[in-house]
């Protein structure tokens, strides 16, 4: 009798029926280009519009505010957007002929976690104190062992890291409420929020060290946009009051809570708006990185047909074919 844990295993035909829908992988690696690319047009014209003002106030001054607004724009949009891209990440889109190379892929994904954890806990362990002791020590304990690494990565997945992503959303999400209720502009609110939200993602890929499928990361991508398009109109009175509204509404039956987002609401609706907006964003790319962390793992539990299944079925099949040969053919 099959234990639970066997008797929970997918086939490859219902994982493809319940998790993958092989779509063009093409076609989504081209909205996240494509994504990208807007966020750093849009970025620019809003930076172009500064440099604009700027020069026409004085011209050297407009000099000064463009070589300033290039760098700006470089470190916090153009770098984050390039290390997002390039991170690992989990194949998790499979099917029949792609099952072995995709465990194989995030196998080693995998091992490339754990020593980028290692090091990074040995160097910034004073600084920031993401990992315990205890569970960095598992890690390195498990070597080149891929089932003891897994179990090791499993943990500290559930525990330490989740904890930590969510720190950085809160404290990304206070940052961007924090600089629009000082601006009170519309286009500041705009680059801040895209700014913050880039840092955000870049930062959360970065703890956890792989970054969703392309399908996924358009869409926080699109919703980096929207997020930076709606900062942008939050800065309108119906429009920034429409959305306090509605989200002071909903907090107001939380004691504590409901009294200081009344406040705020009051005295800051772009500073709540977009903190909100943050909050989103965040999270969503959160759920995308553990789903994606948990697909990998029920696809490393699919039995996969090996070169002996293979050689079995190759000599039943000659076996079964000489003995037919063998026979007369009757009409």
């Amino acid at each position: 009798m099959k234990n639970k844990k066997e008797s929970e295993r997918l086939t490859i035909e219902e994982y493809q029926a319940k998790y993958s829908k092989l779509e063009n992988g093409k076609k989504f690696s081209a909205y996240v280009h494509l994504g990208a690319t807007i966020i750093c047009l849009l970025t620019l014209a809003a930076l172009f519009s500064i440099f604009k003002t700027a020069y026409d106030f004085n011209k050297y001054l407009g000099y000064g505010v463009g070589g300033v607004s290039l760098v700006l724009f470089v470190i916090f949009i153009l770098i984050p957007i390039i290390k997002i891209i390039r991170a690992n990440r989990f194949e998790t889109e499979v099917n029949g002929i792609s099952i072995l190379r995709a465990q194989k892929h995030n196998a080693v994904v995998r091992k490339k976690l754990a020593d980028q954890i290692i090091n990074l806990h040995g160097s910034t362990k004073k600084e920031t104190g993401w990992y315990s002791e205890e569970k960095i020590q598992k890690l390195i304990d498990a070597g080149s062992d891929k089932e003891q690494i897994k179990s090791a990565l499993n943990d500290l997945y559930a525990t330490d890291i989740k904890k930590k992503g969510k720190d950085l959303i809160f404290k990304a999400s206070l940052k961007a409420g924090l600089y629009s209720a000082i601006s009170q502009s519309n286009l500041t609110d705009s680059l801040v929020v895209g700014a913050v939200n880039l840092q955000m993602v870049k930062n959360v890929i970065y703890l956890y060290g792989f970054r969703p499928s392309d399908k996924k990361l358009a869409k926080i991508f699109t919703t980096v946009i929207s997020n930076s398009l709606l900062a942008y109109g939050v800065a309108d009175v119906k429009i920034g009051n429409g959305v306090a509204s509605m989200i002071g509404g909903a907090a107001k039956g939380i004691p504590l809570l409901g009294s200081v987002v009344s406040v705020l609401v009051d005295s800051s609706v772009q500073g709540l708006a977009n903190a909100v907006l943050t909050a989103i964003i965040g999270n969503s790319t959160l759920k995308y990185l553990i789903e994606e962390y948990k697909l990998q793992n029920v696809i490393d539990s699919i039995e996969v047909p090996t070169k002996e299944d293979f050689a079995d079925v190759c000599n039943q099949l000659k076996k079964e074919l000489s003995s037919k040969k063998s026979k007369p053919i009757t009409a």
